[in-house]
């Protein structure tokens, strides 16, 4: 099993929309995706803007987060192991990304970080 898959039914109750699921979403369609963050990358040439990989049990999510939002994050949502994002798809030529919003750590078999609402 996945490490997230225990958290199915409870992140579904929070309206996460797996990986498997996003291609189908309209571009620039309201998105809460969540999952273990694989790898950041912050390109110097990306002027701040960080890269995020996130996987769920379904699959792999592209996540783009802005410059200004990365540098509103405190260090243990920049470096958390998982994440619950709220943002936006974008779609374009078969590729599917989401644009973060808001992030918030979660912990593996806990419940999402109560200090931010994503409601």
């Amino acid at each position: 099993h996945h490490p997230m898959h225990p958290m199915r039914q409870r992140l579904a109750g929070l309206g996460v929309t797996e990986a498997e699921n996003l291609a189908a979403l309209r571009h620039g369609h309201p998105v809460r995706i969540a999952g273990l963050v694989t790898h950041r990358q912050r390109p110097p040439t990306a002027n701040g803007i960080c890269f995020l990989n996130l996987e769920d049990p379904t699959g792999m999510i592209n996540v783009i987060v802005p410059a200004k939002t990365w540098a509103a994050l405190d260090r243990r949502t920049r470096y958390a192991g998982a994440l619950l994002i709220h943002g936006t798809v974008e779609s374009k030529d078969g590729s599917v990304n989401v644009l973060a919003g808001r992030l918030s750590p979660i912990v593996i078999g806990g419940a999402p970080d109560r200090s931010r609402s994503f409601r």
